[in-house]
């Protein structure tokens, strides 16, 4: 598990040059812009001489930034939450299981879309198509993960047998309308707790939630299966 440390954001400490920090943590140049265009980590500090220099903090803070990054799928806005929380002393590892829970592991094995279109037997075009109708929806923009895969598969094999992107088009439709629902009792049911019972709650309304969501929608397909189960025809001979 990524560690934990109770610390104010990095103001203070040694300065060191890009060049120094990118050796000590083993980042490019670019993850380092990146943060710093993101928020995550303070601006550097200019001299008359218009060099850069960061805190030393900034060290721990990114290896911090990237056990999240490596160990968790964390999005960045609940990275950025994280690192606030962090910020204000608080201990984080509740939050960080909250993400857990609520994202899952981080992904391994996860493949470019050449590699996914060779895996799956789709098109480029059918997955462009099925990303812009939300069929297909990997967690990490150009790279997906078994579970896309699986789905590719299952697209695939649905579009073998007449399946058409507009006859699935409800699914996502259905999946927004239930998740900002669910985030609206999320929102009710939290809003007044403090922090330690705000992540509890809300990694108790995640599991219900997920639960319950496979649990209805399988149960009534099963149901609506039962009731037109097809049926073989028996020819009466004359």
């Amino acid at each position: 598990m990524a560690h934990q440390k109770s610390s104010a954001e990095p103001e203070e400490g040694p300065l060191i040059k890009m060049k120094d920090l990118l050796t000590t943590i083993g980042v490019s140049k670019a993850t380092i812009l990146y943060y710093l265009k993101e928020g995550l980590i303070p601006k550097p500090v200019r001299t008359k001489s218009n060099m850069a220099y960061y805190r030393s903090a900034c060290i721990e803070r990114v290896r911090f930034i990237k056990d999240l990054q490596s160990q968790y799928r964390l999005p960045l806005a609940a990275i950025r939450k994280v690192l606030e929380e962090r910020d204000q002393g608080r201990d984080v590892l509740s939050l960080i299981e909250m993400g857990k829970v609520v994202f899952g592991a981080k992904a391994t094995n996860q493949v470019n879309q050449k590699v996914f279109c060779r895996m799956t037997g789709l098109t480029p075009k059918q997955v462009e198509e099925c990303l812009s109708s939300d069929l297909l929806l990997p967690f990490e923009n150009g790279m997906f993960d078994q579970e896309d895969i699986a789905i590719g598969q299952f697209l695939k094999g649905g579009f073998g047998v007449g399946l058409s992107i507009k006859d699935l088009d409800y699914y996502p439709r259905l999946a927004k309308e239930t998740a900002k629902r669910e985030m609206a009792i999320r929102m009710r049911l939290t809003k007044d707790l403090g922090f330690e019972r705000n992540v509890s709650a809300t990694m108790e309304l995640t599991r219900a939630a997920r639960s319950l969501r496979n649990y209805i929608f399988e149960r009534h397909f099963q149901r609506s299966a039962a009731s037109q189960a097809p049926s073989q025809k028996v020819c009466k001979k004359k």
